[in-house]
């Protein structure tokens, strides 16, 4: 998969922009704060319509303007040409102001947004990407179900079915709450209005179980395959002298081996068992949207006992499995996005970064090109490379930006 054009209007520090990348490495280089990383953005959010920074698109509008568009043409795998567009700003529908997300693939209007999964990939290394270690669960559950949406974008769908019955099963949970009084002995008593919202809470758990049973499954997958090539890439980089493991941690009893029926029937009697406590808390006790990963190392908690230096290379394995992942499962190799890490790693992470992404059209940002001048040259593998230079979000070929100094 290969880049090859991007357009945008309006964008974080750019009014207008349009850039030709070249098949091999695309360097952008210049000094931090000026506009380097909003070019990568870009690029990551035709992949996933979402920014790797934020999630409120109204940061992403550059300064007084109602909203910001974004057009990435592409070239597959089997060599067909692509475009995608997305849009994001203020309309006006029936009379009223809305922000609203739009979407084009090949100049044709599609109607949800979720239809943009699997159309164009891209991994991204960042900074922010260490707060996979150090920050909850959320930032562990969104890397796997952003990957996931991306290899197999039914699972978006199933996703947002899921996050939809588990806000109805809490509404009902609050109103159950809410409406249900209490003996002095702690007994319910039982009316016909209860009776029929039991009766509906019965229908949200039947869906919720499948939902959730669903998506675990498709989770359990995904991270044995994150498993088992983070751990080479990881002992590659430490020398063998460091294991890593990563495990998905669910509900007890949820095993990858079970089959999905097994599983749905295993979250219904855990509902059923928890049913009395959901209600007196409003909320749902158990599912998907409290899972983990458990990262450790040499079989200790990484985020406990790990230092920067180990977090940083279990983080690189892991976005390292990832491209490995997206090969495996699509035959297509994303666009990989490299945001000042270079500088970040030593050598031999470097060399292990290179290893992995020899086949990959790469857009790296840094301060200095001098930096990682023969990494860069190993990298391109005899592909010429191609150097921008980034000045107050002025893009130039660094060609041309030579001869005006």
């Amino acid at each position: 998969m290969i880049a090859t054009r991007l357009q945008i209007e309006n964008f974080r520090s750019y009014e207008t922009l349009e850039l030709d990348f070249g098949p091999g490495v695309n360097v952008f280089s210049g000094h931090n704060a000026q506009g380097k990383t909003n070019i990568l953005e870009a690029i990551y959010i035709c992949s996933c319509a979402r920014s790797h920074r934020t999630a409120r698109d109204q940061e992403l509008i550059h300064r007084g303007r109602p909203g910001y568009r974004i057009e990435l043409d592409y070239v597959i795998a089997d060599g067909t040409k692509e475009t995608i567009e997305l849009q994001y700003g203020t309309q006006i529908q029936d009379g009223r102001p809305t922000n609203e997300r739009r979407f084009w693939h090949n100049h044709i209007r599609q109607e949800r947004i979720a239809d943009l999964y699997g159309l164009f990939n891209a991994v991204i290394f960042a900074p922010e990407d260490l707060m996979l270690v150090k920050e909850g669960p959320v930032a562990r559950r969104r890397f796997l179900d952003l990957l996931l949406s991306q290899i197999r974008p039914r699972y978006f769908a199933t996703l947002q079915r899921f996050n939809r019955v588990l806000k109805q099963r809490n509404q009902l949970l609050k109103q159950l709450r809410d409406q249900q009084s209490m003996t002095r002995s702690g007994a319910f008593i039982a009316t016909p209005d209860l009776a029929l919202d039991y009766a509906l809470l019965d229908v949200w758990d039947e869906q919720y179980a499948g939902h959730m049973s669903e998506l675990i499954g498709e989770r359990f997958e995904l991270t044995e395959r994150i498993r088992e090539h983070a751990a080479i890439y990881h002992g590659l980089i430490s020398g063998d002298r460091e294991a890593l493991d990563i495990r998905y941690r669910t509900m007890s009893g949820l095993k990858p081996e079970q089959s999905a029926a097994e599983r749905m029937a295993l979250i219904l009697r855990r509902l059923g068992q928890l049913r009395r406590d959901d209600v007196v808390r409003g909320s749902t006790s158990i599912g998907a949207h409290r899972d983990d990963l458990d990262l450790r190392l040499n079989d200790q908690p990484l985020k406990l006992y790990g230092s920067q230096g180990q977090q940083r290379t279990a983080v690189l394995a892991m976005k390292l499995a990832e491209l490995a992942v997206f090969r495996d499962l699509t035959g297509q190799t994303p666009v990989l996005l490299l945001d000042d890490v270079m500088s970040e790693l030593d050598r031999r992470r470097r060399q292990a970064l290179i290893a992995a992404m020899r086949d990959c059209q790469v857009m790296l940002t840094c301060t200095d090109t001098e930096q990682v001048q023969g990494e860069l040259r190993e990298l391109a593998g005899g592909q010429p490379l191609r150097f921008f230079h980034v000045d107050s979000s002025r893009v130039t070929t660094l060609d041309a930006a030579e001869k005006a100094d």
